[in-house]
């Protein structure tokens, strides 16, 4: 099947909230707050200043999937180089066009894209669907005893 890969521009910034909308639904998220304004403002934002490097593939113009690495600053580590790490989101690809390797290929570009950076690590938290993907690449599962993923939420 023949695909077009394209970095995302501002202009994208609709078309991401679509496909993010659709991953949180397709991961089992429940849509209890409209956000979708909000989500078109941070992907312009981001793709403006640089912080969110987001790959879209494309067929006949459509989007078929994407992948994005959000650049975040932290504190200097001892077991990893530099300030800046990679944060892998934003991956979903259509359904019809699952387990063609599409994804993989974004994220590889991604990976090569935080090598040029020298970012100190890339990290991500996968859903049940993304787990083979990310490991097939490198990523490790769980490091024990060092990180604990944990989330906090201000019921409404």
């Amino acid at each position: 099947m023949e695909y077009q890969v394209r970095l995302a521009r501002e202009a994208d910034a609709e078309l991401l909230m679509q496909a993010r909308v659709s991953q949180l639904l397709d991961e089992g998220s429940v849509m209890k707050y409209d956000t979708r304004n909000e989500m078109i403002d941070f992907f312009q934002r981001k793709l403006r200043d640089g912080s969110l490097i987001q790959y879209i593939a494309e067929r006949e113009g459509v989007l078929i999937s994407t992948a994005a690495m959000m650049i975040q600053e932290y504190p200097p580590s001892i077991s990893w180089r530099g300030e800046r790490r990679g944060y892998i989101t934003n991956v979903y690809t259509d359904p019809r066009y699952r387990g063609q390797g599409i994804a993989s290929s974004m994220l590889c570009r991604l990976l090569q894209d935080a090598r040029t950076l020298e970012l100190g690590n890339v990290w991500l938290l996968a859903s049940k669907q993304g787990k083979g993907v990310y490991k097939k690449l490198g990523f490790d599962e769980e490091r024990p005893g060092l990180d604990v993923y944990m989330e906090w939420f201000e019921e409404a």
